[in-house]
Parts: C-alpha cells; structure tokens; sequence
C-alpha cells in the first residue's frame, strides 16, 4: 500500500500525522509513505524524520486538490493508495493489517475502501483508498479539476454509482478510525481550527458546480467498471445499466445520495420529480 499525503506549511502537523500513522502502525514496512509537496513551499525545506521512510514527490505550485491527488496516484508503488491529509490522526492500532486484509477480500482489486473519520462516518469517504486496477479500468478519476474537498465526493459517487448497478464495492471499516481536527474538536480535543478565507469558500462554489456538471462522466465510468466486472455483457444488459443511471438523481455532494438511498419514499417518487430537482440543483450551481 502506498500512503499518499498532500502538505503545505505545516511541517510540525505533517510530523505529527506521520509518528501517528507509524506509531498505530502493525508493520510499517508494509506501507510507503508519499509526500506531495509543492515546489516553492519554502516550510519544507530541510523537513526530516530520522528513522522514518518516505518520499518527496514535488508538484507543481497552484494545483488543486484532485490533481495533487492524481499526481501521488501515479508515483505511487503499492498495488493500493491509501490518500490522507497532514491534519490526520490514527485512532486504531493495527489499521495497516485490517486495511490489508480488506484488501484481499476483491481478487480484482475494484472496491474503495472507506475508513472511518468520526464524524461524516459511512456517508462519505473523505480519505479514499483504492487500487491500480481501479486507475486501470477508467483511467484518471480526477480529470476534473476540484480545487478542494469534492475529489473524495467524486471518488466515492462512482462507487455508489457502481453499486446501484449491482456491483456493491464500497468496503466500510467503521473500526477503522483516523480523526482530523475537526473530529478530535468534537470529542472535546484542544484543537485550534482553522479559518476558511474567502478564496476558499468560493473554490468550494466552484467545486460544487464542478460536481453536478461531472455527474455524466462518473456514470460512465461506473458503467465502464460493470462492464470490466461482467465480462461481456450483452447490449440489453448495457441498456437496462444506462437505464439505471438516467433515474438517479444530480446532487451536488454525495453525502446527498447517502442519505436519499435511507429514504424509500424519496426512491419511490423520485423518478417523477429526477427532471424538475436536477434542473434546480444546475441552476443554484451557476456561478
């Protein structure tokens, strides 16, 4: 497995989240530990932790979360890449040897794996895991250009997507449990949150309309991993998948669809209303 960490000047809370990551660790050996690192962020220079193994991978200044992400994915050696942040803590001892194991249970390698951040919990996925043969199947799943939180929202939508098609691949580990700042704010911890500055919030905007606007490509990428899941299915099959996907709704995160799927009766009448709700959704997304 490949670790794979997005930083910028925070040296002390990248140290911290890595003895955290080793120190819960059952076997470090097994994992290796990526470090994207923009090539002008100054704080970083001369970064070190004695017995630790890591390496650099320089990005280029300005990209934006998805991208960051799809650069550590494709320097990355591990057969899964596991993606963190550097406000991170490991709350589980032995996280390493139960994510393995989850891994073996998908001899084809397609499942996201999904562990527990303490506070949005099985409704979204924000620190992905998933594998080679994944990348493979679509190619790069960040081609969309998220600046901040919805390349995790885009990851785990093509997995829903895949599930309402029949193919349940999302591995849940509620045991599992790496806290950011704002989860070990809520259990009472000490921690100083930070502050969103207005050029944060709008990318956020941007972010969002980005999302609504991809729904269609994720649907065929999740109709692309069906197809490599089935092995020749027949056009029928094919038709009555893309039949599937134009129901479901366009939402502009997917902490939306977890909660849609809880609601029979918003399943049950959706299909009248899939029309008028999309249209809504596109029309608050406008900038």
């Amino acid at each position: 497995m490949s670790v794979a960490l997005q930083t910028r000047g925070r040296p002390e809370k990248l140290a911290s989240m890595i003895r955290s990551l080793i120190r819960a660790a059952k076997d470090p050996s097994r994992f290796e530990i990526l470090l994207g690192v923009d090539s002008d962020d100054s704080t970083m220079a001369g970064f070190s932790l004695p017995g630790v193994q890591y390496r650099f991978v320089t990005l280029e200044p300005g990209l934006g979360a998805a991208r960051r992400m799809s650069r550590l994915a494709g320097e990355s050696r591990g057969r899964y890449i596991f993606f963190l942040n550097d406000d991170v803590e490991s709350q589980t001892f032995g996280w390493d040897t139960i994510m393995e194991e989850a891994t073996k249970g998908v001899s084809d390698g397609i499942q996201l794996i999904h562990v527990n951040d303490g506070v949005l919990g099985e409704q979204i996925c924000i620190y992905p895991c998933i594998s080679k043969e994944f990348l493979e199947v679509i190619g790069d799943p960040l081609s969309t250009p998220y600046r901040r939180w919805w390349a995790d929202d885009h990851i785990h939508n093509i997995f829903y997507l895949l599930g309402q098609l029949g193919f349940p691949r999302i591995r849940y580990l509620p045991e599992v449990l790496f806290e950011n700042e704002v989860g070990r704010a809520r259990r009472g911890e000490a921690v100083k949150l930070p502050q969103y500055s207005e050029a944060f919030i709008a990318d956020t905007q941007v972010d969002k309309r980005l999302f609504i606007e991809s729904f269609d490509l994720r649907c065929r990428d999740a109709l692309a991993l069906a197809c490599h899941l089935s092995s020749n299915p027949s056009s029928a099959t094919i038709e009555n998948w893309e039949h599937t996907l134009s129901r479901l709704p366009c939402f502009p995160r997917q902490t939306h669809y977890s909660k849609w799927t809880q609601k029979w009766h918003r399943r049950l009448f959706w299909p009248i209303f899939r029309g008028m709700a999309s249209s809504i959704f596109k029309w608050q997304a406008k900038p």
